[in-house]
């Protein structure tokens, strides 16, 4: 497989963020999703920031994924964790894990499923599992965009911890309908954006919804090296004790493709 077609599949997958909201427990997996590969490529990525003087700040993000495709298959694993500590103490404290299996019954219509867990020490979580299927819609697709809808009812599993909930019980189990929109533009040969809307209303009370949208612009500056900035907004309307609903974070780091 020639190097070119690794970046491009690559720059791709940076570049489904646009319009996504990770709600506190939610993870855009749209950006994680690559257009333009054939056969098997690997990724790995990362930031590390260290601040010392009023205030000691250590913050190491890495990640990396696994991506297959073979004809109407197409099958990615993708992974990460992030650690930060100020003076002494740890304020944030996350991994996650996500597989997806995705299979191309029509030009238009593709079938997916798909598994994921994650901990989160920072909103009180200390397990989510979810697992799900459904329809996938692609309305347009050319060389400069792509617009795709997916709808899902998906199984979760949630364990908090024992302090955070109040009156609920630490463990749930629910079933959510997950709807997204996604739309990746190619601004030029060495620049994309992507956008993913997400709403996951709980199906036996849908005002217990969470709603995520994330932006991510990507910038390639050589064949195997890329530089992204990500925008995220995230909304759960029933958060865990101390933990706000609405959470917002922007992002800057280099990418590596192999």
């Amino acid at each position: 497989m020639s190097c070119s077609r690794i970046v491009a599949g690559a720059c791709w997958a940076l570049l489904f963020l646009l319009l996504s909201t990770d709600v506190l427990a939610q993870v855009n997996t749209e950006s994680m999703r690559r257009a333009e590969v054939d056969g098997f490529t690997l990724r790995f990525g990362g930031t590390l920031a260290y601040q010392q003087g009023n205030s000691d700040v250590f913050e190491t993000d890495v990640n990396g994924r696994v991506d297959y495709r073979a004809r109407r298959q197409y099958m990615f694993l993708n992974a990460s964790q992030r650690f930060a500590r100020s003076d002494g103490g740890t304020f944030r404290n996350r991994a996650f894990a996500h597989l997806r299996y995705n299979y191309e019954a029509t030009r238009r219509l593709t079938g997916e499923v798909f598994t994921q867990i994650e901990r989160d020490a920072f909103t009180r979580r200390r397990v989510r599992l979810l697992g799900g299927l459904g329809p996938r819609i692609r309305y347009a697709q050319t060389d400069r965009w792509h617009l795709f809808q997916g709808t899902t009812l998906m199984y979760e599993f949630e364990s908090l911890d024992p302090t955070s909930v109040g009156d609920r019980a630490p463990d749930t189990n629910r079933v959510r309908w997950s709807n997204y929109l996604n739309l990746r533009v190619r601004l030029s040969e060495y620049a994309s954006l992507v956008g993913t809307v997400y709403v996951q209303p709980w199906l036996s009370d849908f005002s217990n919804i969470r709603i995520l949208h994330e932006a991510l612009l990507s910038f390639r500056i050589t064949r195997h090296l890329s530089f992204q900035t990500s925008f995220d907004l995230r909304y759960d309307s029933r958060p865990p004790l101390e933990v706000e609903d609405l959470d917002i974070a922007l992002r800057q780091g280099f990418v590596l493709t192999l």
